[in-house]
């Protein structure tokens, strides 16, 4: 049995969820919340195995959600969006949330979603779509990838300055610049997330 927590607003849509979820043989719904605010202490209780987050049309609760998944690496947080921008479909590839299930679907793409989750896998519907769209929408410039892709071996910004024959300080700008756009944390976060994306 997977146990499913689910945080969704307005109440009928959680509970209408909630109740289609349950008719699965092999999910409990352990937990229902409209915010995901308490989502962490709430886990721990209930034992959920994963989390299931509704967020709204423009997508304001992502960075709720993205840091959500980063105090849960034990529990996959999937995201469900109604129409998900380019922008929220980079910022969910580069994050650790392990899957984005948009509205339109049927309630079996979402129960198959939360199994593949629970087995480790990452789920982002509809896929084929998805990297299409993330592969046409490269922000990144050319020399930006040069950089980005010399930092992901590991090179010292000293010796990627060097390669590319830029100043340190440029190389530093580079970075910056990247970690933004690929709306990152972290240059470790930028790389995985422009891989992920097929950006390198």
């Amino acid at each position: 049995m997977i146990n499913v927590l689910v945080v969704a607003e307005p109440a009928l849509f959680r509970r209408s969820l909630a109740q289609a979820l349950s008719g699965e043989h092999d999910l409990a719904i352990v937990g229902q919340l409209d915010r995901a605010d308490d989502v962490v202490g709430l886990v721990g209780r209930s034992g959920a195995q994963v989390v299931i987050v509704d967020i709204d049309p423009d997508a304001t609760g992502l960075d709720q959600v993205q840091r959500l998944s980063e105090h849960l690496p034990e529990c996959p947080v999937i995201v469900l969006a109604s129409d998900p921008s380019p922008r929220v479909l980079r910022r969910v590839i580069g994050s650790r949330i392990r899957g984005l299930v948009t509205k339109d679907n049927r309630i079996k793409q979402l129960t198959q979603a939360v199994r593949r989750v629970v087995a480790g896998e990452r789920v982002i519907e509809p896929t084929r779509a998805v990297v299409s769209l993330l592969r046409a929408g490269n922000p990144l410039t050319n020399r930006e990838v040069d950089v980005l892709r010399l930092a992901a071996e590991g090179l010292p910004i000293a010796d990627i300055a060097r390669d590319l024959q830029l100043a340190p300080a440029t190389v530093r700008n580079y970075l910056s610049i990247i970690i933004r756009k690929t709306g990152s944390q972290s240059r470790v976060e930028a790389i995985n997330a422009a891989d992920r994306a097929g950006w390198m």
